[in-house]
């Protein structure tokens, strides 16, 4: 028989692990003021109108997609995206201290590599975007755009006085195993945009409302679809100052949190909404109800979905949902399951470039290709192995690294996926397949795939990329000797090198000058 004590500590045990259960949503949004690569940008900005000469004529006069970035050539994206992540790293680092090399080996991770599907992404989220919000009419105060066009029918000047607009909104998938990539890379692309546009006044018209350009959320390991429903409402609470969560009623069901979810995106204008880790809401028992809510907003033209995930959710999704067109109905970006060799030779050189040791590598080429090996490729990691080989050098006291110290450093660290890494260098796709959170496409998709990248295009970014990031090292650099904090340094060569990525670091430094006099 139990005691009165223990009968208490189980209910007390049970009641924390249903607070624990019930407090799962709150980790659903991303925490944007302490995430590296968010955590460098406001929340909410004021609107600011581009010329609408750069827009479609249907689009001219919607003050919300002219409050989003305008589109850009691919080769200015890359420019600003390598400036904008640039690591700071002078070239005086190998004379640091022995205490302050092994703190610096967390500028590792800090690593980013602008790829052909950061690019492919942006593209198609400025087109989906501006697919979302023409015809919109945000708020009341804008009526008068819609009076004027129905006054001159009225008067014989026929016009639409409602844009034609689709039945549907787009979606975008993005699969790829893990340590491919795909967070950061998306990450790295929504950086490019405002999260919260706010807008007080468009045209001489007053136009009070806050525009949600997008959303970034992660599926709860439990796969509850409640959960995710309840985490997007609490995003809103936390960026805009709501309280969805409280007003919900006690015992609402899984369709009560959809229905208010729709009402939301719908309320504050949501451009799009990122669900990354999606695998985990298709495998739960009540997928059901997600994809019907995913389904739903899509035939009624709400917002844009991009799904981030495993590529086995990519084929439950296709072989549950309706209108099994809408699953990638805007772009299927899939994250190189090998990459290629020139991809993953440019990050090791990117990688590599952050090295601590006294002395330069002997053989360059030898140590990237060791890089490459030992990381099978991925950037995860290749960059993992890359800090591992920083910190073994340093505690034994070499002097360099060579391809020996690569392979000695990852040893004990990697053993325990050591049979993904064969696989994937191996190309081994039956052995890949018994990795369920790496999961991979069928191989029929694979091959499909691997003749297709033959026939793209490459892009050439290398030479430009390495120079900027090598320029705002030094720049950055030379400033903070001359007393420059190094926040308000990189800061300033940030803005001159985004404004012009050719501005020589002599220019920079004069402009430097003259900024404090």
């Amino acid at each position: 028989m139990k005691s009165g004590n223990s009968i208490g500590r189980a209910k007390k045990n049970k009641s924390d692990a249903a607070q624990s259960e019930d407090d799962l949503y709150k980790l659903v949004p991303v925490n944007a003021y302490d995430d590296p690569i968010f955590g460098r940008k406001a929340t909410s900005v004021s609107a600011c109108y581009h010329a609408s000469t750069l827009e479609l004529p249907e689009n001219a006069n919607n003050p919300m997609i002219l409050a989003l970035p305008r589109l850009e050539e691919q080769k200015e994206f890359a420019s600003a995206m390598s400036i904008s992540f640039a690591v700071h790293h002078p070239e005086n680092a190998r004379n640091l201290s022995g205490l302050l090399r092994l703190l610096a080996i967390e500028r590792i991770s800090n690593v980013l590599v602008v790829t052909e599907p950061h690019l492919k992404l942006i593209d198609w989220l400025h087109i989906a975007l501006r697919h979302r919000y023409r015809g919109l009419l945000p708020t009341r105060s804008l009526r008068e755009l819609a009076q004027s066009r129905y006054e001159a029918t009225q008067r014989g000047e026929t016009c639409a006085i409602y844009p034609v607009d689709d039945s549907h909104a787009d979606c975008i998938f993005i699969p790829g195993i893990s340590g491919a990539g795909k967070t950061t890379t998306v990450k790295m692309v929504l950086s490019m945009f405002p999260m919260i546009v706010e807008h007080t006044e468009f045209s001489g018209i007053s136009a009070r409302f806050a525009q949600v350009v997008w959303i970034f959320v992660s599926c709860p390991a439990n796969g509850s679809v409640a959960t995710l429903m309840k985490g997007i409402l609490h995003w809103f609470d936390i960026h805009l100052g709501t309280n969805y969560v409280g007003e919900m009623r006690s015992g609402a069901n899984t369709g009560d949190w959809i229905a208010a979810v729709v009402d939301k995106i719908n309320k504050h204008l949501v451009g799009m909404i990122v669900i990354d880790e999606i695998q985990f809401a298709v495998k739960s028992a009540d997928k059901v109800h997600l994809l019907d809510f995913i389904t739903g907003l899509l035939n009624d033209g709400k917002c844009l979905f991009v799904l981030v995930g495993t590529p086995d959710a990519g084929d439950m999704i296709k072989a549950t949902i309706h209108n099994l067109r809408r699953v990638a109905s805007r772009a299927y970006i899939p994250l190189d399951l090998f990459p290629g060799p020139e991809a993953s030779l440019r990050l090791a050189k990117k990688i590599t470039q952050i090295d601590f040791l006294r002395e330069a590598p002997l053989n360059s080429d030898a140590v990237n290709e060791a890089l490459i090996e030992v990381g099978a490729g991925s950037p995860a990691f290749m960059k993992l192995a890359w800090v591992h080989t920083q910190y073994a050098g340093h505690r034994a006291g070499e002097s360099r690294v060579t391809p020996a110290l690569i392979r000695e450093a990852v040893k004990e660290p990697f053993s325990l996926v050591e049979g993904l890494l064969g696989a994937l260098r191996r190309k081994d796709l039956v052995a890949l397949d018994q990795y369920r959170d790496t999961a991979i496409k069928q191989i029929a998709d694979i091959r499909e795939k691997m003749l297709l990248d033959q026939e793209r295009s490459r892009l050439a970014l290398t030479a430009g990329e390495d120079e900027a990031s090598k320029k705002f090292s030094r720049c950055v650099d030379m400033l903070i000797k001359m007393d420059w904090p190094q926040i308000e340094a990189e800061a300033f060569v940030r803005s001159k090198l985004t404004a012009d990525a050719s501005m020589p670091v002599r220019e920079m430094i004069a402009l430097a000058v003259a900024s404090k006099h």
